[in-house]
């Protein structure tokens, strides 16, 4: 599993109360900060995931810490908040003319990837017909990428 699907994989996982805020830190903060080429973040799942390392990378469960330094370290009820907003916005999803199917903005981001050849068509799991691709894409008001 690569660096961003790690990072969906454990925000979902956390979202659905499968992992402590202590082990959603640890393991978000070191996928985002070491392992994560920004790169091939599409802009919107940047800046969500880069606020919401934000939250965990100064997040601890000590009572102490929080009260002597508020303005620096985040709790539980931080991470928790934050990641519900980071999950709900990068899940949101709309219909793709393309697939005919619902698909979430993180898809239709590793399509125009794949389209562009910034990225390997593996990515995907199924087959794209760049040409037909581009001819639909093009003209999908959910497509945010410049044209190609």
């Amino acid at each position: 599993m690569k660096a961003k699907e790690q990072l969906y994989y454990l925000l979902e996982h956390y979202f659905k109360g499968n992992y402590t805020t202590e082990t959603f830190t640890d393991e978000f903060s070191r996928i985002y900060n070491l392992e994560t080429d920004y790169r091939l973040l599409s802009e919107s799942e940047h800046k969500k995931f880069g606020e919401l390392a934000a939250t965990t990378n100064y997040f601890s469960p000590y009572e102490e810490d929080l009260k002597n330094c508020p303005n620096l370290f985040t709790s539980a009820q931080d991470v928790k908040r934050k990641a519900t907003e980071v999950y709900l916005e990068l899940n949101k999803s709309a219909f793709c003319p393309l697939l005919n199917r619902e698909i979430c903005q993180g898809e239709c981001y590793d399509i125009q990837m794949v389209r562009c050849r910034a990225i390997k068509e593996s990515i995907l799991g199924f087959p794209l017909d760049r040409a037909q691709a581009d001819t639909i894409c093009e003209s999908c008001d959910y497509n945010q990428l410049p044209s190609i």
